[in-house]
């Protein structure tokens, strides 16, 4: 995204629109909810600020006050994303004092919701309203000049949180303001109103749509193991309490086993429904049939849940003659009403769509919806507010890596109706996340424990060998301050006397000095993007990594060279090893019992959802009678890629036990193997006391050394032998497996 706008705000050929000037840089951020969005953003804002010679105004907007007032906690001195804007002054919109948008020493990030701006009558608004005590012109009018004692015109970047909130009037408020850059963050967007108009201009000077995207894979969200991965729908065609009970229980299992791993946090659940009844608030509190009050007394009555644990978000009425318990802990989206609800870490939650957009506390694992809560588009949308994994961890009991619907439907062709359309929506946009239908009763989607005791040795990257030849590295790097300059471009609004008002001219001159960072920031975020964990045994307390340099210049490109050396120094010596007498048990794992298959040796009585060349895989793997199992992918036993880049760990698909070794076997697709054999075949130095681990991928069919496929015979395994990756041909999986992995001596073979 930053590259893109570093491309389209310096091209001389910008394309413009008569009477409104220079059109701004348009783009959409669509990801997965729990992708990390708002740091996604913070990223691109800060490279983005790069790009310019003078410090920019960033205007961060959304429609719902909890989205901003915890955006805000986040940036501001202490927040979780300060460290990635923490050279820019924080301030709410409606607070700003004008002084900071004429003051371009610093970089200037303003946070409010569009109501601050957003009407037809503009004496409605404080911001359109002139300040006489602070210098005459109104905050708006101040934004759309936002000139600088020197002249020039301070760069401005939009950034519209929950983007496909964005309607006509806002889209043409925004904008007047002329910004640089606009991005909306949304899977969704709409162009209503003045941003339809300049994105069609944008069209027709030749960028396409994907120009106006970045897209985040979720598969890459998974692998981060920043979300969770099993969705489980469950459709209650009964009363709510049988609804709400299932998931009562199950919330209870779940919260055993996070006490009995010694997790850090609690499971934790929300109820979804319609807040009011109109006269229900004439009635005695145990009367009423509100939705939040009927479940809370079910929650405290019949559940015996803690009311002090218990949190209802919502604007529900409420009469002076029959007011709520002590014990009713309301919050009705007041000023300070979301920052005293987070504080209270409630583990249930009772609200309406009020609290849907901008909440985000990755502990919840449970939801419940009423049949009245209406589209299955609102029912997605919840489903990111469950999304989010604790820890930005998968843990090895799968409960841990899933999140469980309960839906309350008035009969079960509404909740088969929904269910097919909502699995339509989120399998284009979450392809790599199970979702999974449970049912009521939950007979199709068993738990399985493990059988046999069998344990995992706890693999590491042992980083002593590469810590000295990594401190070489980095003492080799210099400063060189010759090489220390990049010229920056700044623009100098002008108008020319007798020109209509609203025409503009735009004029670029070259400034000497571009923005200028710390090398130690410099080095750190290249090193991070490649390999974060080289960073472990970079030592990056010299001076010289205090000085400074402008971006762009040759000794800004220079230290990034250095950054890749050391990543590559580093991946060269570091080892994989193996922790002696630190093991890890085999989870239970989900089955779904309508297309499981069972195995006589396997460690689990039952796998599910296995392709054909897994399944061919499995059966021979149980014909030799060791001990095995199928591994899940995000949250099963893993081992980490001496790799650059965005995928750092290796889940096999099988796990095998012998005497005296251990197997992990991986049948590929013909597209997969090449890259994949010098990345996940690998050599492990394992402790004197634990078995040895061996890796093995296996592909159909008879392949060459160099990768190329000869014809569709039989199968091959490839795995390293004498230190090099090398094929062997096998006429079919039985005989491959028998061979590297070993017979063992008294299973019974099945009759021919």
């Amino acid at each position: 995204m930053a590259q893109r706008f570093h491309s389209f705000i310096h091209d001389p050929e910008r394309p413009r629109q008569k009477g409104y000037g220079a059109l701004p840089f348009y783009q959409t951020l669509q990801a997965l909810t729990g992708a990390g969005k708002t740091p996604i953003l913070a990223e691109a804002v800060a490279q983005m600020r790069q790009s310019q010679a003078i410090e920019p105004i960033v205007l961060w907007v959304s429609k719902a006050k909890v989205v901003v007032d915890q955006t805000f906690v986040n940036f501001t001195d202490g927040g979780k994303y300060h460290h990635l804007l923490e050279s820019f002054y924080v301030s709410p919109l409606s607070n700003c004092d004008p002084k900071l948008i004429d003051d371009d020493s610093t970089a200037l990030l303003l946070l409010g919701t569009v109501a601050t701006f957003n009407s037809k009558e503009r004496g409605e608004r404080l911001i359109f309203g002139a300040q006489v005590d602070r210098g005459g012109p109104s905050l708006w009018e101040r934004l759309i000049e936002r000139k600088t004692a020197q002249g020039y015109r301070r760069p401005l970047l939009i950034i519209y949180d929950e983007g496909h909130n964005l309607s006509d009037q806002q889209a043409n408020l925004l904008m007047e303001l002329k910004p640089d850059a606009i991005v909306l963050a949304s899977a969704t967007p709409k162009l209503p109103g003045k941003m339809g108009e300049i994105v069609e201009l944008l069209t027709r000077n030749g960028y396409s749509n994907e120009d106006f995207r970045t897209v985040v894979d979720s598969k890459a969200v998974l692998d981060a193991q920043l979300v969770k991965r099993e969705i489980h729908l469950g459709g209650y065609a009964t009363a709510e309490e049988l609804a709400i009970a299932a998931m009562i229980e199950d919330h209870a299992a779940l919260q055993a086993k996070a006490e009995e791993l010694y997790l850090n946090f609690s499971p934790k659940c929300i109820y979804v429904c319609k807040t009011n009844i109109k006269g229900d608030e004439l009635k005695p509190f145990t009367s009423r049939e509100a939705p939040p009050i009927r479940i809370w007394r079910y929650l405290v009555n019949e559940c015996e849940i803690d009311p002090r644990k218990i949190a209802v978000y919502c604007n529900l009425d409420v009469n002076r003659a029959h007011p709520l318990p002590d014990e009713f802990i309301l919050f009705r989206g007041g000023e300070n009403d979301y920052a005293d609800f987070i504080e209270g870490d409630y583990e249930h939650i009772i609200f309406n769509l009020s609290l849907q957009e901008g909440w985000d506390d990755p502990e919840c694992y449970f939801a419940y919806i009423d049949k009245s809560m209406g589209s299955e588009t609102q029912i997605e949308q919840i489903i990111g507010r469950v999304l989010r994994q604790p820890g930005s961890k998968h843990y090895p009991d799968p409960r841990l890596n899933a999140c469980g619907f309960y839906i309350h439907v008035d009969e079960a062709g509404v909740f088969m109706d929904m269910l097919k359309q909502v699995r339509l929506k989120l399998t284009n946009e979450m392809p790599s996340i199970e979702i999974k239908a449970t049912g009521g009763d939950r007979r199709t989607l068993q738990l399985q424990e493990a059988r046999e005791e069998v344990v995992l040795p706890t693999v590491m990257l042992d980083m002593q060998p590469a810590a000295d030849f990594v401190m070489q590295a980095i003492d080799d790097v210099r400063i060189y301050d010759r090489d220390n300059e990049a010229s920056g471009r700044v623009a100098r609004v002008t108008q020319e006397v007798g020109e209509a008002s609203e025409i503009e001219r735009v004029i670029w001159t070259e400034q000497g000095n571009a923005m200028a960072v710390p090398v130690r920031w410099l080095f750190t975020r290249f090193v991070n993007r490649q390999y974060p964990d080289a960073l472990a045994v970079c030592d990056l307390s010299d001076a010289k990594f205090a000085a400074r340099v402008q971006i762009g210049s040759r000794a800004a490109k220079q230290i990034e060279q250095d950054a890749q050396n050391v990543v590559e120094v580093f991946l060269e010596h570091v080892r994989i090893s193996t922790l002696p007498g630190l093991h890890s048990e085999i989870p239970m794992v989900y089955t779904d019992t309508t297309n499981a298959n069972t195995f006589i040796h396997s460690i689990h009585p039952s796998y599910s959802g296995l392709n054909e060349m897994e399944l061919q895989c499995a059966q021979a793997l149980d014909n030799l009678g060791w001990p095995w199992c199928r591994n899940p992918e995000n949250g099963g036993y893993a081992l980490p890629l001496l790799e650059p880049g965005t995928s750092r760990r290796f889940f096999p698909d099988f796990i095998v036990w012998t005497e005296d070794a251990i197997w992990l076997i991986d049948p590929k697709g013909d597209h997969l193997i090449k890259q994949d054999a010098g990345k996940k075949i690998m050599a492990l130095e394992s402790a004197v006391s634990e078995k040895p681990i061996h890796v093995c991928l296996i592909t159909l069919g008879e392949w060459d050394k160099t990768f190329n496929k000869r014809n569709n015979t039989g199968v091959t395994a490839w795995r390293l032998r004498a230190g090099l990756i090398g094929p062997e041909r096998f006429p079919d999986f039985a005989t491959l497996l028998e061979s590297l992995v070993g017979l063992k001596s008294n299973v019974l073979q099945p009759e021919a």
